[in-house]
């Protein structure tokens, strides 16, 4: 390259956020009596409001999955003998995050003080099928939180897919909720 030219840069990751606001009818946020309902929010910017989908547990489902040793040997003995002592399956409700072929980049921690959401216990991610998805369990299930994830498709390819996918399959909201509402964007 001469001297004093510009070369252009072309960016090798894209990004955007999601929020899932669970909230129930008495809006604490220690397990109550009610199961709380959840919004996707899809935001482009971490500190916009966001574009909430039409109607509550939108592309969420139910489901009794066996537990996952989620807990690192860093954690208390309390914490790991409940969790061997606890029954082989566990009550879930799972939430597509709208986020295909991402790699989860950040997962921010929920508000301060929260009473019965915590991570790996209540609530955690993973991913199904090249989509990440949400789980509540226990306590998290009747407590209201907001969760803020954000999704990142890193290279030209993993870019050029989510273009396709986000811009040509789903050209606005309207379309991805749809499609949401009937099972995997994919």
């Amino acid at each position: 390259m001469r001297e004093g030219t510009v070369q252009a840069i072309t960016p090798v990751f894209s990004k955007e956020y999601r929020q899932l606001h669970c909230s129930t009818p008495d809006g604490l946020t220690k397990a109550g009596p009610d199961l709380a309902k959840c919004r996707l929010i899809l935001k482009d910017k971490e500190v916009e409001k966001g574009r909430e989908a039409p109607i509550d547990d939108l592309g969420c489902f139910a489901a009794n999955e066996k537990l996952k040793e989620e807990i690192n040997s860093n954690n208390n003995k309390k914490t790991k003998k409940a969790l061997n002592n606890s029954q082989k399956q566990q009550k879930r409700i799972i939430c597509n995050l709208a986020c295909p072929n991402a790699s989860i980049w950040f997962h921010s921690p929920i508000e301060q003080g929260h009473k019965a959401c915590f991570k790996g216990l209540g609530y955690g991610l993973e991913e199904r099928e090249n989509e990440w998805y949400i789980w509540r369990a226990d306590k998290c299930l009747n407590s209201t939180a907001t969760f803020t994830v954000g999704c990142k498709w890193k290279g030209k390819e993993a870019i050029e897919r989510f273009n396709i996918l986000m811009k040509q399959k789903f050209p606005n909201d309207k379309a991805l909720f749809e499609k949401l509402a009937n099972g995997h964007l994919q």
